[in-house]
């Protein structure tokens, strides 16, 4: 199977049951919105779902995502991508029926943070962070589609990426304790790389454990191996 058509409370959802049901992850995908979601009576999600087509892509072309709606959006005026980013992301999120407050800080001229803030940011971060991820990854295609070099959008929402950044540090410390006292090697969750490296880092210095990452994305995961 080449490509998928699927529908999904959201764009985010959508997108989720597309990769697991082609067993790929993010980066290997072309990401065409067919039809967003209507807000139902009272407002309510689902009345009229996402839908959206997912096309494995080779390794050299760059994913396609339709930015029409985020062009209107902006009213025809030529914005930086920075703006272009906040406005998509900003769709996306009233779509989902929650109302955000968007910061953007610009770090250099490839590197941007984007802060979402607002009264239901449990349900943007999704578990484990996955729909924030998620999020993540389809605003920076639409950035990347309006620039003239790659660059990079961090998603964070409520100061969730230091929290988690925190877990990890302990999980990895708890889970190298353990790999040790019981001399056999511990598989973790699967995680996103970003997160895996947060991982590899904290063990990095310490002498008697090793760690490798194993699987496939987007169910790759990390060993700690006792040495």
């Amino acid at each position: 199977m080449k490509d998928v058509t699927i529908s999904g409370k959201s764009i985010v959802d959508a997108l989720q049951s597309a990769l697991q049901t082609l067993n790929t992850s993010k980066d290997k995908v072309n990401v065409e919105v067919i039809e967003e979601p209507k807000k139902g009576f009272l407002g309510l999600i689902g009345s009229k779902p996402a839908t959206i087509r997912v096309t494995l892509i080779e390794e050299t072309k760059a994913p396609v995502v339709e930015e029409e709606k985020v062009t209107e959006a902006l009213s025809g005026e030529q914005d930086s991508i920075i703006k272009v980013a906040s406005a998509y992301i900003k769709q996306i999120i009233e779509e989902m029926n929650s109302a955000v407050d968007i910061k953007t800080t610009q770090i250099d001229s490839r590197n941007y943070h984007i802060q979402l803030s607002g009264e239901k940011m449990g349900i943007i971060i999704g578990k484990r962070g996955q729909t924030l991820n998620s999020l993540q990854y389809l605003v920076n295609i639409v950035a990347n589609q309006r620039a003239d070099q790659g660059i990079k959008i961090i998603l964070d929402a409520e100061g969730y990426r230091k929290k988690r950044e925190e877990v990890l540090v302990v999980l990895a410390q708890r889970n190298a304790e353990q790999a040790m006292k019981i001399h056999q090697q511990i598989k973790l969750d699967p995680m996103p790389s970003f997160e895996r490296r947060i991982i590899h880092a904290t063990l990095q210095k310490n002498s008697h454990v090793n760690t490798v990452s194993e699987g496939v994305e987007p169910h790759r995961y990390i060993v700690i191996h006792p040495l």
